[in-house]
């Protein structure tokens, strides 16, 4: 009976943690999203496009998202202070640089993470 129950209580803790794995992962992709859509963000209103609907986007990102609303701005602040450091081979402007190649900027990978 003892070694039924302690089956039945490891198969419980297996469950949980392959399910908080996933929020996880979850979490960690909806915060990409954001800083993906965020980025997209400044570089727009830097160049002087209309930024309404990109706003919205990262907007959507927040609601949807469970992380708390300081990492959000953090991810935010990071991306409208920074420039990125990756050279392109054509010489994209360096906010747009960034933010096509955020999962190679490690300072936002530990940030977001």
């Amino acid at each position: 009976m003892k070694a039924y129950i302690f089956t039945i209580i490891c198969l419980l803790i297996t469950s949980c943690s392959s399910q908080l794995s996933k929020i996880s992962q979850t979490t960690t992709d909806n915060l990409f999203k954001f800083a993906q859509a965020n980025c997209l963000f400044w570089y727009f209103s830097q160049e002087g496009y209309d930024t309404t609907d990109i706003r919205k986007i990262a907007g959507g990102f927040t609601e949807q998202g469970s992380s708390d609303p300081e990492k959000y701005q953090k991810i935010a602040i990071y991306l409208n202070e920074h420039a990125g450091l990756i050279n392109s081979k054509q010489n994209i402007d360096p906010k747009l640089n960034l933010c096509l190649n955020l999962e190679k900027d490690t300072e936002l990978v530990n940030l977001i993470k």
